[in-house]
């Protein structure tokens, strides 16, 4: 049984899937706008399944290898769409908060910056986190309980993170946009 494959076709598939993707975020229209549903959906939805990922489904990988390879290919595939449209929405919302180019630029800096940054903090806390949620240390490697509850961290981060975007960011709406260009046209 091997999971690489299928990650690599998964992720040659997202691809084709994230031009879809910000096609239907485009589409969205609620009360809330287009970005912030995607964000805090895609947030939950990815955290949930990222948990059940770093599981062995119950014990199927090992009662039943192939069931478990194309269950855990379908709920990488949800992840992966929904962590994608979590993604393109909030690097889609940076247009959409302010009309002067220069704070777009900055907070795109910023937020590319915490990006990195997260990133990095990840590479940095992922073993002491599994190690510490580990019963047995299995030669620092960590055990199945360990890595799990490093997933439901990572997934209560990034839950808590879409939350804070979705409360504490507004932008223009399409209208907005289009009044302040003929505006300007007008001038």
């Amino acid at each position: 049984m091997r999971l690489g494959p299928a990650c690599l076709g998964l992720r040659v598939a997202e691809l084709f899937i994230d031009p879809f993707i910000g096609n239907l975020i485009d589409k969205t229209k609620t009360r809330w706008g287009k970005f912030k549903p995607w964000v805090l959906v895609g947030g939950v939805v990815g955290a949930v399944t990222l948990a059940i990922l770093f599981t062995d489904f119950g014990g199927m990988a090992m009662t039943d290898p192939m069931t478990y390879l194309i269950g855990f290919t379908l709920l990488y595939l949800i992840m992966d769409i929904f962590y994608s449209g979590k993604d393109v929405a909030i690097w889609s919302m940076i247009p959409a908060l302010s009309f002067d180019s220069r704070e777009r630029e900055i907070t795109a800096t910023y937020a590319r910056i915490g990006s990195v940054f997260g990133g990095q903090l990840v590479t940095i806390v992922v073993m002491p986190l599994v190690l510490f949620f580990s019963i047995n240390q299995n030669g620092g490697a960590g055990d199945p309980r360990g890595w799990f509850a490093f997933a439901c961290i990572g997934g209560a981060v990034s839950v808590l993170g879409a939350i804070i975007l979705g409360i504490g960011t507004s932008g223009f709406t399409r209208v907005h946009r289009d009044e302040k260009i003929i505006a300007a046209m007008q001038n």
